[in-house]
């Protein structure tokens, strides 16, 4: 016993309680920033005002919907201890140099103790004092995540979630601790015919719109002006893109590409219907090869009268071949899909075709004559006299994005017409999938 009459236990106690406050005033104070939120992006602050249970932020890149979303976030975190809030990205890996930049350098500061020194590709949560907590995942691997419950949920780039992947989140938002329970999320735009535009034509989901007005960094708001980091990025970059870009990052607007190759592909074209049926036909993949770009495999069933349903996508870059085959046969194991006949994929990748022989996937190079693909996957698309020889399952989102965003180079000044012009080599990884196999199908090897 102490002099005083306080037990040394007691003592320590009293110690570790005032360190603990104190981290916790630090950590809070260091998130404490005078924002100049404008538009929609200060419109999503007032939770008063606005609550809905689904809503997504949309705007071209770079009007601050990211920062003013992880600050409404932030804020709730601290309101409510206990708080469990999920961050997922349709890849994990994709958060650590996006969203997870932005929380760490602008929301939290980068001293924050609540970061430590966990590296971002290698963390899976930040806990806050007060007990709340940020969880990340993605849906390459949802069963890390999705046996939780969570009082909110982000989606970060919404436009390549699935509609499927969209609901099974609200699925999970169901935890007790913060009274605003909502799933959210922030976008680009994309196609005029995304699940979000439908969704919120049902009435479904609030999505509200953002411009580079919104962002004082860029927007002088007094002097009606663009910023000098505005005149670089808004009018310098992203002033200079042309076409489909030039739409969508920069007019924020939800379009279809100017001189599109699939200008036939449809809403008839998508559809849940596509899965694995046992009496349908046989098993493929159809495979644009990469590693710094994306590779993509699709899993195709071919009925015997030839139509050609793509039941599901893996899409992802930076994975090795023995990755990316893991990473498939875990997609057939998940839905339920028998392994592949044979796999069709781009001539030129010896590499991956060894290792499909590994692995016991009989490997076919296939045809590659782009002009004569390209005609073939238009006519599955839609002959003209009303057949459908090809059918997507609405989670294959990056191929129907791709499709809808693929498009010929633009018609040079000079040119004297004839031939249409060459692919533009954009957005173009899915469609080569796809094309690979449709024109092996169609036209032999």
């Amino acid at each position: 016993m102490r002099r005083d009459g306080v037990p040394p236990a007691l003592l320590k106690a009293r110690l570790e309680s005032i360190k603990r406050q104190s981290a916790f005033r630090k950590a809070q104070r260091m998130t404490e920033r005078a924002l100049e939120l404008r538009g929609n992006n200060a419109l999503i602050q007032d939770t008063a005002h606005f609550a809905p249970p689904e809503w997504i932020i949309s705007g071209p890149a770079g009007t601050g919907k990211t920062l003013a979303l992880l600050t409404l976030l932030n804020r709730l975190l601290w309101m409510f201890p206990g708080t469990r809030l999920l961050i997922v990205r349709k890849v994990r890996a994709h958060l650590s140099e996006t969203t997870l930049v932005t929380f760490e350098r602008d929301v939290l500061g980068l001293t924050n103790p609540i970061i430590g020194k966990v590296q971002r590709r290698n963390r899976s949560n930040y806990v806050y004092p007060n007990g709340s907590m940020v969880i990340l995942g993605g849906m390459d691997d949802p069963g890390a995540f999705l046996s939780g419950e969570y009082d909110i949920i982000y989606a970060a780039e919404a436009n390549q979630f699935s509609l499927d992947d969209w609901e099974l989140l609200i699925s999970r938002n169901r935890s007790m601790f913060c009274p605003f329970k909502f799933v959210c999320g922030d976008t680009n735009p994309s196609h005029p015919r995304h699940w979000i535009l439908k969704r919120r034509a049902e009435g479904l989901l609030t999505l509200l719109e953002t411009t580079h007005r919104d962002n004082p960094r860029y927007w002088n708001a007094l002097e009606e002006c663009w910023t000098p980091e505005g005149e670089e990025y808004v009018i310098g970059k992203l002033g200079r893109m042309t076409g489909i870009r030039r739409a969508r990052y920069l007019e924020g607007k939800w379009v279809s590409a100017e001189g599109a190759i699939y200008d036939n592909f449809s809403e008839a074209n998508i559809t849940e219907n596509a899965v694995y049926d046992p009496s349908r036909g046989d098993i493929y993949w159809f495979v644009d090869d990469g590693y710094q770009n994306m590779r993509v495999i699709l899993i195709a069933q071919v009925a015997r009268d030839g139509t050609v349903y793509i039941l599901a996508e893996h899409a992802l870059s930076q994975q090795t071949e023995p990755q990316a085959i893991e990473s498939a046969r875990k997609l057939h194991n998940d839905l339920a899909i028998p392994k592949p006949e044979a796999c069709y994929h781009d001539p030129s990748a010896a590499a991956w075709g060894g290792h499909c022989i590994e692995n016991n996937i009989f490997n076919i190079p296939a045809n590659n004559k782009v002009k004569e693909g390209i005609k073939a996957v238009r006519e599955y698309i839609s002959d003209g006299q009303g057949r459908i020889s090809l059918y997507i399952h609405p989670r294959c989102q990056i191929l129907i994005e791709q499709l809808y965003s693929y498009q010929y180079a633009p018609v040079k000044p000079n040119s004297s017409g004839g031939d249409d012009p060459p692919p533009l080599k954009v957005d173009d990884h899915a469609p080569d999938a796809l094309r690979y196999g449709i024109a092996t199908i169609a036209l032999g090897n």
